[in-house]
């Protein structure tokens, strides 16, 4: 009898323990395993990825920047394109908010959204979703609990190495505003760092004036002499020494150059020369992440302010009796004087040097 009884309630136990089983498995699957949404983008071209993979940094590398702050809506924000939900599904949306965990999951060139319910085990719902990715790591911030809650959000990212080598750039910058700090020094640039030059150049030039000049007369008779035709003068142009502004009509005439490991920049390409402005604004941009900078290098702007230019001048306006002047080269003098900024943006790959994953 004693047996029997063991016996029933064994089978009562094992029976209650399987539908508390069954109920939590269920509970896990209330979300269905489908995100609310799902968002492409271009690759780390989102706001909230911005930043979430700026948070992974600065919770170990702090202060985290004011701007830097996650804040609700974030996930709606992208650099191209702005992503849309129709009426019904703001509505749903701002619903579950307040009802639900809100766990929106990070991806190289995508955004999921999902809805979790209140009160089940977060990490096994999240195991229970099945999430994968390409990437090496993936990181979970925002969770301080062990169960989802009601309008609780947590974010889930998944990322590499060079995804925060690059996103550093966009919140870590050194910028110095005295380009005379700059120029002609020699900088070391790490991989995965990105310079931005910014010229508010003026140009200072000699002008040109015409001057009297003595020339050889030809050979004096009585004729010449009774009509005062011995001597000779003619014009010339020269500099008239005077530096005063000018408009730059190439980058050139600035005398500034920029040179990597030694070796010049011979010419700018669309990616490296921004935009010139109206302004005679000059922006420059040199991103050294891609593969063939796989080591520092030592980066130069080379600035000689005092440039001379030359010009054949022509005697002209012969007055007496002149013998043909010779042309003869005139220098002119021009000064280019540099403000602005130099930008390093990004701590490049030895940022990787300070962070654990």
């Amino acid at each position: 009898m004693k047996i029997l009884l063991i016996c029933l309630l064994s089978s009562f136990f094992i029976s209650c323990e399987q539908k508390k089983s069954i109920s939590h498995s269920k509970n896990i699957k209330l979300f269905e395993e489908k995100s609310f949404f799902n968002f492409k983008h271009q690759n780390n071209e989102s706001l909230l990825r911005k930043k979430l993979l700026n948070q992974v940094v600065t919770e170990q590398i702090p202060p985290l920047l004011e701007s830097a702050k996650i804040a609700n809506g974030d996930e709606f924000i992208f650099i191209e394109n702005k992503p849309t939900l129709n009426p019904r599904e703001i509505e749903l949306y701002n619903q579950r908010i307040k009802t639900h965990t809100k766990l929106i999951v990070s991806y190289q060139n995508q955004m999921e959204v999902y809805f979790l319910p209140a009160g089940i085990p977060f990490k096994e719902s999240f195991q229970a979703l099945g999430l994968k990715s390409e990437s090496e790591y993936v990181k979970i911030i925002g969770n301080n609990s062990s169960v989802t809650l009601a309008g609780k959000t947590i974010y889930a990212i998944f990322f590499n190495e060079d995804d925060i080598v690059l996103n550093d750039q966009y919140y870590y910058e050194k910028r110095l505003n005295n380009l005379e700090e700059v120029t002609n020094k020699k900088w070391e640039i790490l991989p995965g760092q990105k310079i931005e030059i910014i010229l508010n150049p003026t140009l200072l030039r000699e002008g040109q004036i015409s001057k009297s000049f003595s020339g050889k007369s030809q050979k004096c008779t009585r004729d010449l002499m009774e009509i005062g035709g011995c001597y000779c003068t003619y014009k010339r142009t020269i500099s008239d020494l005077i530096l005063k502004p000018v408009a730059i009509s190439d980058f050139s005439q600035l005398g500034v150059s920029f040179f990597i490991d030694g070796n010049g920049v011979e010419s700018l390409s669309s990616n490296e020369m921004i935009s010139i402005e109206g302004n005679g604004q000059y922006k420059f941009q040199f991103n050294f992440f891609e593969n063939q900078f796989s080591k520092s290098v030592v980066f130069e702007i080379s600035h000689k302010n005092i440039l001379l230019s030359s010009f054949t001048s022509l005697p002209f306006d012969y007055e007496g009796s002149c013998q043909a002047a010779t042309a003869v080269t005139e220098l002119i003098k021009s000064q280019s004087q540099l403000a602005g900024q130099f930008i390093i943006r990004g701590r490049g790959v030895g940022l990787l040097k300070k962070l654990k994953f």
